[in-house]
């Protein structure tokens, strides 16, 4: 809908309507170290360059079903590398069962991992969202607060390669893909307040 970058497919693409808004449907299939491998996907990008993704702030969110687990991590949109010691980029995502948001910046050497302090259902949809303000992180899930953070501060710190993904966890080493529906993936360069967080929310609650 915005941003001059569509996203690219690897499989087959199923829009389905029912059980919720129409919505991109994931099978989770594509959990594997190589995307030749994979059965199925969607990104954005396979490297940065050229990408006017936000420095100073950001916003990350989107309407998310989770049908199953498929693996300890899952993700819904980010851009991130966490290869040991090396840690660079931002990921809107989930562990086991709980949502959560992590980021790095140019004076934190790790990710921060924000995580909620309670457990998603499975086959429900939820609006999460990440927010940096350049001091604060913050994770809501359908429209509240869940957690914050000021471990981070400063510019966004992104590594020299790395994948604009949708519905996955990717890395160098690593790929999870999301079990489910993703609707609205969204991301400014700006942090959004409590209360637009809350509108997004509440404008397409079920």
């Amino acid at each position: 809908l915005a941003g001059g970058m569509p996203a690219k497919f690897n499989g087959s693409v199923r829009i389905e309507a029912d059980n919720g808004p129409p919505h991109l449907l994931l099978d989770g299939s594509g959990n594997s170290e190589s995307r030749k491998l994979l059965k199925q996907g969607a990104w954005v990008a396979n490297k940065l360059t050229g990408l006017k993704l936000p420095n100073k702030e950001i916003t990350v969110s989107a309407w998310v079903k989770v049908d199953k687990l498929v693996g300890r991590w899952g993700g819904i949109c980010g851009v991130i590398q966490d290869n040991g010691e090396y840690e660079r980029g931002w990921l809107l995502g989930y562990e086991n069962a709980r949502f959560n948001f992590s980021l790095n910046t140019v004076n934190n050497s790790k990710l921060t991992y924000l995580a909620d302090k309670a457990d998603f259902k499975i086959g429900y949809w939820h609006h999460v969202a990440g927010v940096y303000d350049g001091t604060e992180m913050r994770l809501y899930v359908n429209g509240r607060l869940r957690v914050n953070s000021v471990a981070q501060k400063g510019d966004i710190r992104y590594p020299p390669q790395a994948f604009f993904e949708i519905g996955a966890y990717h890395d160098n080493d690593e790929f999870y893909s999301l079990a489910g529906g993703i609707n609205e993936v969204a991301v400014w360069p700006r942090a959004l307040s409590g209360r637009e967080i809350d509108g997004l929310f509440k404008a397409k609650e079920k």
